[in-house]
């Protein structure tokens, strides 16, 4: 028999040392708790998946088919069972839960479930062999996903992740007591995933390249759009009347194109040297940027050894204006420095004019020593650089030009596949931005090629997958992708949000790229809805939903009943009002009768409410939206519903004010409502555990400095609610039959809320004034110890509209004025950098 003893020691090499901790929405549940408790225990694939309205049409189910191929607790027979979830698409409409279980149709892994509750199609959508139905008994915990995307085959569980099956199994055999089932003895899970992969007929795969052509029509045709709308878009005016033009313009290095060629015997690492510019019309004049490279490749002293060489690109085609540009060995001597210089004196110049797209400016091609080292080729800095704002006859050129990284390169040795950067390196999901992964060895076509990014719906734990649709263009030098914020995997829509981290590029060979400098920040995802006959993503937009003005929140009589719970949803709705204007208002308490077991309905009626939902988590919200195609290509939310766990009501810490501790073994009730209401928002996780929508928060005793509830000092929720109200307030109508723009609210008691002395971090004070402004804004912050200081404005598009870096500033009050006049009317985010601590502020003008 096995002994406790027994437990503890598999435990300990299975598992290692885990930290078991609560999460913010969901609270962790130990593995051995799952097992003992649980009712059916099986290992399966999702061979099939359906959605379905219940019989009110007032929710959405999706019903999944198993084959199981393991059996290790429960009175399941081999074969195949039916599993219901909440939540999906059917035709139009959509139904979105934060914090569920969402399984598509390939999915491999582990079920824990109970008999299930839930209301059944009207009839079966397959004949499963056996006859029970199921649900996750755990939601998002319910699941042991396992994972062979190419990259690895790895078993990942939020509590823990392994590299083999027959450590789960060992694991499962030990808690249950009992030996599993085995469906197929003869083949693994992995083997069976293969076969089916491979049994498609010879129609289907001739449907799948007519469709794939189909594809590649549509993606095309997105890219032309996306083209013209980056022309479209650099019709930014620059800020000027006053400012300091230096203030607002910032160089940026681009090393790309990377590629190794042969002549001969002799192989040679060849890449482009781009310049871009935050704003345009703003003219080149001249740089000497310095580049490092290793050693142990290109040997030292490339220029006196004449195994570098420098030839034009675009920026310098006109003679007349450039000199031909040329190298020198910089100390130490893995340095060469790059002279682009203009001819001076010389009345006829022609200057280039930069943009926000990186333009080839030197070519450069350095000779390989020895292809078997690998290494960096790296911008460094620029000794200087001139520009103007004139053509022919600039003003006064200046010298203290701010510049810009761009990223480096990465040698991974002759004929390997290595990153070399990821163009820009910050961007926003489920907004259209488009990054651009420059290398070597992706393979010409993208055949079973990928992308991945990390998954924010679990911290990054694991990857996921881009879809056909984000892929814009492949070569075996460039890839380029629109950032998601679901993924489809023909057909099957995954919600999973994207988040920030390494990014993973495996090429048609099966190749997979290093992940050592590929770091991709994803400051915010908004929600996408998808088309599913066009296979076309959009942004989920608030309206004015059913002409009621505003998403009235009605709380029932377990908020309205304690002040304590009803002060935290109040103040929480108001702080997202007085962040971006949205249209949210706290009503009177619901008379609408909803059972504590039942689930929301879609009834016009926005409900905030406790009620039954599975162990271990903690509150959800549950968006119904509707899609609308013919012209409109929109995705409306006709309303949200919060449900906060009741099981968990007599452990909620419930205070609004930011100095108090949230004591051990209590959960914040302040900032579950304010995370929700994120989600309501059309936010999605990110990858960031100081963001309000980072998925987890530890709950063993929370200092005030860690609480998540500061909305002003959260640069990604402050953001990503500005796109989204300002997308949702002013998006053409014309053809969304019935659909009324959200208006900004502007009702909300924030004049405390955005005042100086609400603004503040240690040693630090920030604020606006006149706020709102028609012209001249004064800038004042106190440092309370000597500090790096930086000011950024950005519209509500993520576009930087004006900066100034400070050199150190010594502790003191400062006040900077900024000319707001040329501003176009609306809302921007003021950000203040201080020693790499972000404070966020709203700044209107009208």
């Amino acid at each position: 028999m096995k002994t406790q003893k027994l437990l503890a020691v598999i435990l300990f090499f299975i598992l290692g040392v885990a930290s078991f901790h609560s999460t913010a929405q969901i609270v962790l549940q130990d593995i051995a708790d799952r097992i003992t408790n649980c009712d059916n225990i099986f290992e399966g694939e999702i061979i099939r998946s359906n959605c379905y309205w219940n019989q009110d049409k007032t929710f959405i189910y999706t019903s999944l088919t198993v084959d199981i191929t393991k059996i290790f607790k429960g009175n399941l027979q081999c074969g195949t069972v039916e599993i219901i979830t909440e939540g999906g698409k059917v035709g139009d409409n959509s139904l979105i839960i934060s914090h569920n279980l969402v399984l598509e149709k390939g999915e491999m892994g582990l079920f824990m479930c109970k008999q299930n509750d839930k209301e059944l199609p009207l009839v079966d959508f397959y004949q499963e062999t056996n006859a029970s139905t199921l649900d996750p008994q755990y939601d998002e915990q319910s699941f042991i996903k396992y994972f062979d995307d190419d990259i690895n085959k790895t078993i990942v569980d939020y509590q823990f992740s392994l590299d083999s099956l027959a450590q789960l199994y060992n694991l499962l055999e030990v808690y249950t007591q009992l030996n599993y089932t085995d469906c197929y003895p003869t083949r693994s899970i992995f083997d069976l995933h293969q076969e089916r992969l491979h049994q498609k007929s010879s129609e289907a795969r001739r449907q799948e390249e007519l469709h794939n052509e189909e594809m590649e029509r549509i993606y095309q045709d997105k890219l032309h759009r996306h083209l013209e709308d980056l022309e479209n878009n650099r019709a930014l005016t620059r800020v000027r009347g006053g400012v300091n033009i230096t203030s607002i313009t910032s160089l940026t290095f681009t090393l790309q194109n990377q590629q190794i060629t042969t002549s001969g015997n002799t192989k040679y690492f060849e890449f482009d040297l781009a310049l871009s510019d935050n704003a345009d019309s703003i003219y080149f004049m001249s740089a000497v940027p310095v580049i490092s490279y290793d050693t142990l490749i290109f040997g030292s002293k490339i220029d006196l050894n004449n195994n570098i060489t420098v030839t034009r690109g675009t920026v310098l085609l006109d003679t007349s204006t450039y000199r031909d540009p040329y190298t020198t060995d910089y100390s130490p001597f893995n340095l060469v420095s790059i002279t682009i210089n203009e001819h001076f004196p010389n009345p006829s110049v022609n200057y280039y004019p930069l943009t926000t797209t990186p333009t080839n400016a030197v070519h450069v091609k350095m000779k390989i020593q020895n292809c078997n080292f690998q290494g960096n080729v790296d911008f460094v800095y620029s000794v200087f650089s001139n520009y103007g704002d004139d053509p022919v006859n600039p003003t006064v050129p200046v010298s203290t030009y701010s510049w810009l990284v761009g990223g480096g390169l990465v040698f991974s040795g002759c004929g390997s596949m290595g990153v070399g950067n990821i163009v820009p390196n910050s961007v926003r999901g489920g907004t259209g931005d488009v990054v651009t992964i420059n290398g070597i060895g992706f393979d010409s076509l993208q055949g079973t090629g990928n992308v991945f990014l990390r998954n924010a719906d679990n911290g990054g734990l694991t990857y996921m997958p881009l879809d056909s649709l984000d892929i814009l263009s492949w070569s075996d030098t460039q890839i380029q992708f629109v950032v998601p914020s679901i993924v489809d995997s023909v057909g099957s829509v995954r919600t999973y949000a994207p988040g920030s981290g390494f990014v993973k590029v495996r090429n048609d060979g099966g190749v997979i790229s290093d992940t050592l400098s590929n770091y991709l920040t994803i400051r915010f995802a908004a929600q996408n809805s998808m088309d599913s006959a066009s296979r076309q993503k959009y942004l989920s937009n608030l309206i004015n939903p059913f002409n009621k003005g505003t998403y009235l929140f009605r709380p029932d009589t377990n908020f309205s009943h304690h002040s304590d719970r009803l002060n935290c949803l109040s103040t929480a709705i108001r702080d997202w009002v007085c962040a971006t204007g949205v249209n949210f208002t706290l009503g009177n308490d619901t008379t609408i009768v909803r059972d504590s077991i039942s689930p929301p309905k879609q009834d016009t009626v926005n409900i905030v409410r406790f009620g039954t939902l599975s162990t271990g988590t903690l509150a959800k919200t549950y968006i119904f939206g509707i899609l609308m195609t013919g012209g409109c290509n929109n995705n409306f939310t006709t309303e949200n519903d919060i449900i906060v766990n009741k099981n968990y009501a007599s452990q909620f810490f419930c205070s609004t004010n930011p100095t108090d501790t949230v004591p051990v073994n209590m959960y914040d009730l302040y900032q579950i409502l304010l995370h929700e209401l994120g989600h309501a928002h059309m936010l999605k996780h990110v990858n960031n555990p100081n963001n309000l929508m980072w998925w987890s928060a530890d709950h063993n005793g929370i200092l005030p400095s860690n609480r998540r509830i500061i909305l002003y000092t959260d640069s990604s929720a402050m953001e990503g609610g500005h796109y989204i109200v300002s997308h949702s307030t002013s998006f053409d109508t014309a053809n969304c039959v019935g659909q009324q723009l959200m208006t900004y609210d502007t009702t909300g008691n924030c004049t405390s809320w955005v005042g100086i002395s609400q603004l503040h971090k240690p040693d630090v004070q920030f604020g606006l004034y006149p706020n709102p402004s028609n012209g001249s804004v004064n800038f004042d912050y106190t440092v309370g110890t000597p500090s790096e200081v930086e000011i950024a404005i950005y519209d509500y598009l993520g576009r930087t509209i004006y900066t100034q870096t400070m050199k150190k500033r010594m502790p003191g009050t400062y006040t900077e004025r900024i000319n707001a006049q040329s501003f176009a009317d609306g809302f921007y985010l003021v950000n203040l950098t201080v020693n790499k601590f972000e404070y966020v502020q709203k700044l209107v003008k009208q």
